[in-house]
């Protein structure tokens, strides 16, 4: 995939993949999260479904020790999911489908 994300996961017998975008901000990201499932109509013909998610994480930081009550010497940061949400956006979507559709041209030459 193009775009800078990654694939995260993928299944070649269901034909179906999971990709995601990190973005950093500060002391979180926003992590956009594609699921794609893709179905045979034909011989050369298919039917692509698509959800997107977005979530949103910060970074929690827990000072475990300090020294003479007065300096932190040992800290443990976790990420914790602030917020989650479907894409609802139709520009998103529709950009979405013309790279697939740019990609297909150029696999297949046309």
């Amino acid at each position: 995939m193009s775009q800078n994300f990654r694939i995260e996961k993928e299944d070649l017998q269901t034909k179906s993949f999971t990709a995601a975008r990190y973005f950093e901000d500060g002391k979180g990201s926003i992590v956009l999260t594609v699921n794609v499932n893709v179905i045979a109509t034909g011989k050369y013909n298919a039917t692509v479904y698509t959800s997107a998610v977005q979530h949103v994480e910060k970074v929690r930081t827990k000072i475990d020790r300090t020294f003479l009550g007065l300096i932190p010497v040992g800290s443990e940061a976790t990420k914790v999911k602030q917020e989650e949400k479907t894409v609802e956006d139709t520009e998103f979507y529709k950009k979405f489908f013309e790279a697939i559709e740019k990609e297909i041209k150029i696999l297949t030459g046309k």
